[in-house]
């Protein structure tokens, strides 16, 4: 136990953003896709919802909303 915590699905989202739009490339001529997805009771929801909004932070992926049932 490190009795830490995590920075959020958010920041998570944002480094794998970067990662698939910058540096994963096909050949040049693609980049990467990425689709990331977070469950309706997870205890960020509304951030993960609203982060696109801010249109610096995670534009190279797309966002998606799981909803439970």
């Amino acid at each position: 136990k490190v009795n830490g915590f995590s920075s959020g699905p958010c920041n998570w989202a944002e480094l794998f953003s970067v990662t698939t739009k910058d540096i994963i490339q096909q050949g040049g001529t693609r980049r990467g896709a990425l689709m990331l997805m977070l469950w309706d009771w997870h205890p960020d929801i509304e951030e993960f919802i609203t982060v696109k909004q801010d249109f610096t932070r995670i534009n190279g992926a797309n966002l998606s909303l799981c909803i439970s049932d």
